[in-house]
């Protein structure tokens, strides 16, 4: 059977090759782009959209709905292409103009706020992303309702957010709850209804990570690896949980190569800085100290903050989540081996590199977060503490 991108593609080559009109062109265009980035291929997806916008523009001009639309599907194009600035750009203007002719209320705004949103997740910044996929879904019920399409979908966008920020079970337990009103709207073989159960059990998965044991960690990872590839997203998951399994039950060199080998795929699959790749950086610096390798934990710690710090170069909760989470680390591995088990030279250089940390989390917390933020009241927290610890320990040092 014929797939439905390869389909749409041999529609619009024919329709050049007979010679259409622009507009049925550049509807072909919209209709290939559009399958060609639901199939996979965003790239080309992003190609045809492009050149469907310019058509429409030459058509009638730039302002028109008809161009509007198309930029809305090439902002979606361009964020599943990971392209995900000049995706936010475009579909914050397509936002603005949709509230401006349309109303805060209309469907079609709705829509490109979930577009927005969807992006702002994947590009690495979870805690802004589950506050507006939150506010959408209030707003759907009210205006769509409760069982509407686009009201589930905006449940889904809720789950996937709470997932990034680790908060798995609430997310598994919510795509339950989305595959049941879904079974209730679509029936229990609708494609949309499998993807909610699909999405609960890799959420279920996710959250019973820290309990499961080695070998049926194996196990699901080849069986993803069996029934969906190597670089599914679940498949990568898998993986994750088994590296975080062998960390945990000591066997630190198996860790280190399962976990070398998931940055550096998720690094290019989803790049430096996508939420997923950087958990695993993380794990990594945490394995690399647990196993004393502490000059390279130290050399991939400074990568790990000059690669957020380019992410996010201004201040934002997910850079300084990021930060401070690496920070705690450090800190932890210093307090790991405080028995004397480090040169002087060492923890010194293991303090400094904590107090880097911690000082770019802490500046950057102060600037934009309000004093009562959970995250900002840690980091202020633990940062007092310390400098109590420092001062203390410089007034009466060890004769």
């Amino acid at each position: 059977m014929e797939c439905e991108h390869n389909r749409e593609e041999r529609k619009l080559a024919q329709g050049e090759a007979d010679g259409l009109p622009l507009g049925a062109l550049a509807d072909l265009r919209v209709d290939a782009g559009r399958s060609q980035t639901n199939c996979g291929n965003p790239a080309r997806g992003v190609q045809l959209l492009e050149q469907a916008v310019r058509d429409f523009e030459e058509l009638y001009g730039t302002g028109s709905d008809k161009v509007l639309d198309v930029r809305g599907l090439l902002g979606r194009a361009l964020t599943e292409a990971r392209r995900y600035d000049e995706a936010e750009d475009l579909l914050v203007e397509v936002l603005v103009e949709r509230e401006r002719r349309l109303g805060a209320d209309h469907e079609l705004t709705l829509i490109a706020r979930g577009n927005l949103g969807r992006c702002v997740r994947m590009s690495g910044r979870p805690h802004e992303a589950l506050l507006m996929a939150t506010t959408l879904l209030s707003d759907r019920q009210r205006i769509l309702g409760v069982q509407h399409p686009a009201t589930l979908d905006s449940m889904g966008h809720v789950a996937h957010a709470l997932g990034c920020l680790g908060r798995c079970q609430e997310a598994a337990d919510l795509f339950d709850q989305q595959a049941g009103m879904r079974t209730v709207v679509f029936g229990p073989d609708h494609w949309a209804t499998q993807q909610s159960r699909h999405n609960a059990l890799t959420m279920r998965c996710r959250a019973a990570g820290a309990d499961a044991d080695a070998t049926d960690l194996e196990r699901m990872v080849a069986q993803c690896v069996r029934d969906l590839g190597d670089e599914h997203s679940s498949t990568l998951s898998a993986r994750g949980l088994l590296a975080e399994c062998l960390q945990r039950t000591g066997e630190l060199d198996r860790a280190a190569a399962v976990l070398g080998q998931l940055v550096a795929d998720r690094s290019r699959l989803l790049g430096l800085t996508a939420p997923a790749t950087l958990t695993s950086r993380r794990m990594l610096i945490e394995g690399q100290l647990s196993m004393g390798q502490v000059e390279l934990a130290m050399d991939s710690a400074a990568a790990f903050l000059r690669d957020v710090q380019e992410r996010f170069p201004s201040p934002n909760v997910d850079g300084i989540s990021s930060t401070w989470t690496v920070a705690l680390v450090v800190a932890a591995a210093i307090e790991e081996h405080a028995d004397g088990r480090l040169s002087d030279r060492t923890e010194l250089e293991l303090l400094e590199l904590f107090e880097d940390l911690a000082q770019v989390a802490d500046d950057a917390a102060c600037e934009v977060l309000e004093p009562d933020h959970p995250l900002r009241v840690e980091i202020e927290s633990v940062m007092d503490d310390y400098w109590d610890q420092m001062i203390e320990a410089f007034e009466d040092p060890e004769e």
